[in-house]
């Protein structure tokens, strides 16, 4: 679903679909935020919804993914802090969160994980 000029927003049903496992929606004109129900989506390992219209915050619950390695959110109107539950992701890999409007530090327990390949935070350029 990937580059398809796909407008609204991320459902809460996504939840529903217990053997998903990627989830492309990237380069698209999704808005609204990120609902919490993704935490329940079990099997994801990779979340790509980069350069979006997304706003709200990251929600903590993507932490009870246990499989998730690459979560690609740049490219966003995303605000606040990383949450401090992603120091429980054990299988994350690649973090991009580049290009949003957060804000805060980044704790050191999510920068000392040991599968972190990747971290790219970096502001949103003026």
């Amino acid at each position: 679903m990937a580059g398809n000029s796909l407008t609204g927003s991320i459902p809460t049903e996504i939840a529903n679909l217990q053997n998903l496992n990627r989830f492309y929606l990237y380069k698209n004109s999704i808005t609204g935020s990120i609902p919490t129900e993704i935490g329940n989506s079990k099997s994801l390992s990779i979340l790509y919804i980069y350069d979006n219209g997304l706003t709200g915050t990251i929600p903590s619950e993507i932490a009870n993914i246990p499989k998730l390695k690459y979560v690609y959110l740049f490219d966003n109107h995303l605000t606040g802090t990383l949450p401090t539950q992603l120091e429980r992701m054990t299988s994350l890999a690649i973090l991009a969160t580049s290009h949003n409007l957060l804000t805060g530090t980044i704790s050191p327990k999510i920068l000392n994980l040991p599968s972190l390949g990747k971290l790219h935070n970096s502001p949103t350029p003026d």
